[in-house]
């Protein structure tokens, strides 16, 4: 059989499997949903970008509507190798939906909860190893959260501290752009892992923590993709850790003007 024949029935294959799983009644917290992601970081000058992203969770790969994500921030490039930021969150989550409509009141089914959040954070970045060629990123950030349920709001501050590490495999040298997008003439697959901490600043100090690994391609200075694992585990309720696929895009226009 061809070899091309082969790789799309495997494709083919992996598709109706994963497809399969969202068809079947599963403990919603602890089945294997997914986190589908977009951001953006587009540099205005030298010191100053604007971030934004949206992120839609979901309980089940392809089905039931977990969170919406939207976040944005200003950020102020201090240093090649630190960035301060303060931006806004906004998070709205749903129940996961049941047969069993009668558990929940007519108005309150299916939306949950909606979150306000403002934060302030700063990365700081180093590279080490053969060439320089692994990245090292450390993220502090505080936020300040205004969560409302059940018609009451609750505020609450948090902490987090984000350890990512990227590391080369493949390096491909191409000949120069004349499209525009670009800024550089290599592309990179690269290995990415992370470990992040959240720490309750008004409760019961651990919150969860966060390790995610995953697989890149950076197609250039602008536009990377990442696929990978996430495990979160809930310090105040271990019932409710769960497994997530995560598929995001990053885009890092540069609209400085060119000399």
């Amino acid at each position: 059989m061809d070899l091309r024949v082969k790789k799309i029935i495997l494709l083919l294959s992996l598709f109706v499997s994963i497809k399969g799983m969202a068809q079947i009644p599963v403990d919603y917290e602890h089945s294997a949903g997914a986190w589908y992601m977009l951001f953006t970081q587009s540099r205005v000058s030298d010191r100053l970008s604007i971030h934004a992203e949206a992120q839609h969770r979901l309980f089940l790969p392809f089905d039931q509507r977990n969170q919406l994500l939207l976040r944005t921030a200003l950020n102020y490039h201090a240093q090649p190798d630190l960035m301060l930021s303060g931006g806004y969150g906004f998070i709205q989550g749903w129940r996961y939906e049941t047969d069993e409509l009668s558990v929940y009141p007519a108005n309150e089914y299916r939306f949950y909860t909606y979150e306000n959040r403002i934060y302030q954070q700063a990365v700081l970045k180093n590279k080490i190893g053969k060439n320089k060629g692994i990245v090292v990123s450390h993220r502090y950030r505080l936020e300040q959260r205004w969560v409302t349920a059940n018609n009451a709001t609750n505020f609450s501050g948090r902490a987090r501290y984000f350890l990512q590490v990227d590391v080369p495999i493949l390096t491909i040298t191409k000949s120069p752009s004349t499209s525009g997008l670009t800024t550089g003439n290599t592309s990179q697959l690269y290995y990415s892992f992370y470990d992040e901490v959240f720490l309750n600043i008004n409760a019961s100090p651990f919150s969860q923590n966060r390790f995610f690994h995953a697989l890149a391609y950076k197609f250039n200075p602008e536009v990377t993709v990442k696929a990978g694992y996430l495990y979160n585990f809930i310090g105040s309720n271990p019932g409710f850790n769960y497994h997530r696929f995560q598929f995001g895009v990053w885009l890092k226009p540069d609209f400085r003007k060119k000399g």
